[in-house]
């Protein structure tokens, strides 16, 4: 689907290939994309798109191979010209530059609450969100690939929205790492303070790069358990509790895909 005339082009997919390629060039070796049409169908048709896509973490700059690789894929199957969005944990504002580069991606600046995401989807001014729902977690070892969903938000937004959900999930970074064991003590009962779903963590992963990542990569439509009016019609702590159960159920699946790949 093609955007509306007036619609920013600066949001557009196409706009970040030059940087893209360069990335992919210094991150990636040889990448595998496996089913990437399913996501791609999801654009199709005369309507705007609708799209919540959650994508599993691995290491905290997983972002510099994996990025790449979905742009330029994107862009090869005709979706040089949708406008993504980014929900980013508040962390990367203490980056220099990063903070910058994140609100590009989210259109500018920070979508902030789940109402004016379902507006962005709803109105057509954001075709896709995507996210890592493991956030902060991924700095942690947990001894399973798939670590604890630190935020949900993003999945309570594609509910109350109807949104489409897409799970791509990739593998090859997994390397890019090197675990620091520290006592159960540490978080069970200190770090928790700061994020909450810090306790069963084995170690901490300090991130760095150790060669050009083999990244695999695939899609899946993942279908809710629940639609959008029934949805809107639960009480504000029965939603909490279907976006927990539905989050538990696609953190399942990513591990199966995962394993898979």
């Amino acid at each position: 689907m093609q955007p509306p005339d007036d619609a920013p082009d600066k949001l557009a997919v196409r706009r970040y290939l030059r940087a893209s390629r360069l990335m992919r060039r210094a991150f990636v070796r040889s990448p595998r994309v496996h089913n990437f049409d399913v996501f791609a169908q999801c654009f199709e048709g005369p309507e705007p798109a609708n799209v919540v896509s959650l994508l599993n973490h691995g290491p905290a700059h997983s972002l510099m191979a994996l990025l790449p690789v979905l742009l330029e894929t994107a862009h090869d199957h005709g979706l040089g010209e949708e406008r993504p969005g980014m929900i980013w944990h508040r962390a990367v504002d203490w980056l220099p530059g990063m903070g910058r580069v994140a609100r590009r991606l989210a259109g500018g600046e920070p979508v902030t609450s789940v109402d004016e995401a379902v507006r962005a989807l709803e109105d057509g001014s954001i075709s896709m969100f995507g996210t890592m729902p493991e956030g902060a977690t991924c700095l942690l070892d947990f001894g399973e690939p798939i670590g604890p969903f630190e935020k949900n938000g993003l999945i309570a937004v594609g509910l109350a929205a109807g949104s489409t959900f897409v799970l791509c999930v990739h593998k090859g970074t997994e390397d890019w790492v090197r675990t620091i064991p520290l006592p159960a003590v540490v978080f069970d009962r200190i770090t928790p303070r700061v994020l909450s779903g810090s306790r069963g963590a084995r170690g901490v992963r300090v991130p760095f790069v150790t060669r050009r990542a083999e990244l695999r990569l695939t899609f899946e439509v993942y279908e809710p358990s629940i639609g959008p009016e029934a949805f809107a019609r639960l009480e504000r702590d029965e939603r909490r509790a279907c976006v927990r159960r539905e989050a538990g159920q696609i953190r399942a699946r990513i591990a199966e895909l995962h394993e898979a790949l």
